[in-house]
């Protein structure tokens, strides 16, 4: 069709902040954010640099929370460094949005670089998600989401590089924290590298707190110090951790530094965690120790056997039974999950998605999620006033999808079984449709998809023969065999088409064998519909070697249709003698077709031909024999059809049977997303 489409973008009030294309990126402008009810909601990187000077308080007693991602910039000439939230004593909710791209880069002399300078006792940081971050100081304390905190980091996440330059502490979380702190539910996967300030300083995937507790760390360091999984010494109680993959110069798998005897309750304690790494030169759980001794508060822990020497500690010094060696493969086990989880009251671990899997393989701890992702099935570019499309987008997940409408005109609407409907008004436009998936316990929330619909607002009739079904090009049919031939029509204009004149016209060598005409039935503007001649056609008998006919399909022409040139369409079908290969056919009461598409990943048709009217069920199984998707009509003598729609079901294979008068047909559905 050659309409003209006028494209009116519009700003959509109900755009996600998720989309990152639009956000504000910051130049360092600050905008003060309004107080309301002890309560501080941040939807741009200037309110949130608006943070640091905004001390009054130091936010004592205040809720600040994210509405929306935010993006600093990064390391670019406009975008300046980042200065971190000091002396924090609120709690600061980040609703698990994303702030991208925090940069610092300055050697001048400070005493912390992070997201958050010092977090003090009453404050709290949480669902905070720092991705990309880059940080090059020479502070004596550097930390991802704080350089040092003495309150509580809950559920924060942090990605990128950290690089010191005669720094003291250098960690992915918390820089530091001598006696108190609690570090929950994090992640850290960033790289370090850098210099020392002297040798008893060094950098950690995790930092330094009190209570590392259900944590994460997976790291590269080249930093020229020591360099400890989670912690970079002890005095630390650490409880259903794990660290992988750490690449590291010289460390160990949880705390590179331990000092005085553990019955000293130097260390308090490590219990329920796991450690793998991919360098030798890195002690299981500890990287260096002043004094020897076995260390009674370790619990149920688990290092990596795979490794060269002795990899439990570095240098060799004794241990207890508590302590234990497993290879890699071990660990990937599912009895590992349940040796992890002991005796704990609730259980801290989960086994990793065999199929999707986001740990390798290893155990993971129950509160990590999944990630998932949408994808739209339909291809809807224009539509036009007067339509309406089921919309057709799937998670990986399975879970359900939802929709959302960007745009300021009352042009389209979302019914609650997800069908677009456009209004009946000449209006030229684009519309944003958003697809959603907010994830449950298993999966993470999917990015939100979004895809640009054009309303064209042209008045045009134009309607297409867009496949012919049957005859079936690439199967041959007999001369005994009655065929209702099935057409798929699309309404391309802008106008509902009630009854218009379809033809079906079989030709046998230039002889018109039969020529079928009835009406089409409504039809909407925008929509498809699969078109089933009520009265069939006998195959041409060809006695000998077999031969072709032709069966053209055309709409009589519509007055005002701007392209008459795709109303017709037309197959090349073949036929055979009637006495080759129809002995089994002959005897069927009734016959099923493949359905079509198959593979599907939306609705799919079944055609089945019964020679008198009669009941028809219809049953869908899985592999494992349950039935998914059932149901019976009271079908008319001829060709009848079964149209499924397989959204909602898992990629597989499915089987369907056709029953009719005591036979049925059992043939295999694919479903391919």
């Amino acid at each position: 069709m050659k309409a003209i489409h006028i494209l009116i973008f519009i700003v959509g009030v109900c755009y996600s902040t998720q989309a990152q294309e639009r956000l504000q990126i910051w130049v360092g402008d600050m905008t003060p954010v309004k107080e309301v009810n002890d309560t501080f909601k941040i939807s741009t990187a200037s309110q949130l640099a608006w943070l640091y000077h905004h001390q009054v308080n130091k936010f004592s007693g205040k809720t600040l929370y994210l509405t929306g991602d935010i993006d600093l910039g990064g390391a670019t000439n406009t975008h300046p460094n980042w200065r971190p939230i000091r002396n924090f004593q609120g709690a600061f909710n980040g609703n698990n949005k994303k702030v991208m791209n925090l940069y610092i880069d300055t050697t001048l002399s400070v005493s912390e670089a992070g997201f958050f300078g010092p977090v003090f006792d009453s404050g709290s940081v949480k669902n905070v998600v720092l991705e990309n971050l880059f940080i090059h100081s020479s502070a004596m304390w550097i930390g991802g989401v704080a350089a040092v905190s003495y309150g509580t980091l809950v559920n924060c996440k942090v990605s990128g590089e950290l690089r010191g330059t005669n720094a003291q502490q250098l960690h992915g979380i918390c820089g530091g924290s001598p006696t108190k702190g609690i570090i929950k539910k994090c992640e850290a996967r960033c790289m370090f590298n850098g210099e020392k300030y002297n040798s008893y300083y060094g950098s950690s995937g995790l930092g330094i707190a009190k209570n590392i507790e259900s944590c994460l760390s997976s790291c590269t360091s080249t930093f020229n110090g020591g360099f400890g999984g989670l912690a970079f010494a002890n005095g630390i109680n650490i409880h259903n951790c794990y660290v992988v993959n750490s690449h590291i110069l010289k460390g160990g798998g949880f705390i590179f530094y331990k000092y005085g005897s553990w019955q000293g309750k130097a260390c308090d304690s490590i219990k329920d965690s796991y450690v793998v790494n991919t360098t030798v030169d890195t002690g299981g759980l500890f990287g260096y120790t002043e004094k020897g001794g076995y260390f009674d508060g370790i619990r149920n822990c688990y290092y990596d056997s795979d490794l060269g020497g002795n990899p439990l500690f570095y240098p060799s010094i004794a241990h207890n039974d508590s302590v234990k060696a497993k290879t890699k493969a071990d660990m990937q086990q599912a009895f590992f999950v349940t040796t992890l989880n002991g005796n704990q009251a609730v259980a801290a671990w989960k086994a990793d998605f065999e199929d999707m899997p986001i740990n390798d393989g290893f155990p993971i701890l129950v509160w990590q999620k999944h990630p998932q992702s949408i994808t739209w099935i339909q291809n809807l570019d224009t539509l036009y006033p007067g339509s309406e499309v089921q919309l057709t987008a799937t998670s990986s997940s399975g879970l359900r999808v939802d929709y959302l409408i960007a745009s300021n005109y009352d042009m389209v609407s979302i019914s609650a079984d997800k069908k677009l409907t456009v209004a009946n008004r000449n209006l030229q436009a684009s519309v944003q449709l958003i697809a959603k998936q907010e994830g449950d316990s298993t999966y993470d929330q999917a990015p939100w998809v979004y895809k640009t619909v054009y309303i064209a607002g042209q008045n045009t009739i134009d309607v297409k023969i867009d496949t012919v079904l049957k005859p079936i090009a690439t199967e041959c049919d007999t001369s005994t065999r009655l065929i209702n031939v099935i057409a798929v029509l699309q309404n391309l204009g802008i106008e509902n088409i009630d009854s218009a004149i379809i033809h079906a016209k079989i030709d046998s060598a230039g002889i018109t064998i039969a020529n079928i005409r009835e009406k089409t039935g409504f039809l909407p503007a925008g929509n498809v519909r699969t078109h089933i001649f009520s009265t069939p056609y006998t195959v041409p008998y060809m006695d000998k070697d077999g031969g072709t006919y032709t069966v053209k399909v055309y709409i009589e022409a519509l007055p005002g249709d701007i392209n008459l040139h795709n109303d017709t369409m037309q197959v090349i079908a073949c036929e055979v003698p009637h006495d080759v290969g129809i002995t089994e056919k002959a005897a069927k009461k009734f016959e099923v077709s493949q359905n079509q598409p198959n593979p599907t990943n939306g609705n799919t048709i079944i055609y089945y031909c019964i020679p008198q009217s009669g009941k028809v069920k219809l049953s869908l199984t899985d592999v494992s024999g349950k039935v998914v998707y059932k149901t019976n009509i009271k079908a008319m003598a001829g060709t009848n059809s079964f149209e499924i729609n397989t959204q909602n079901l898992s990629s597989g294979i499915y089987f369907y049977k056709v029953e009719y008068q005591g036979e049925h047909i059992v043939k295999k559905l694919t479903v391919q997303r």
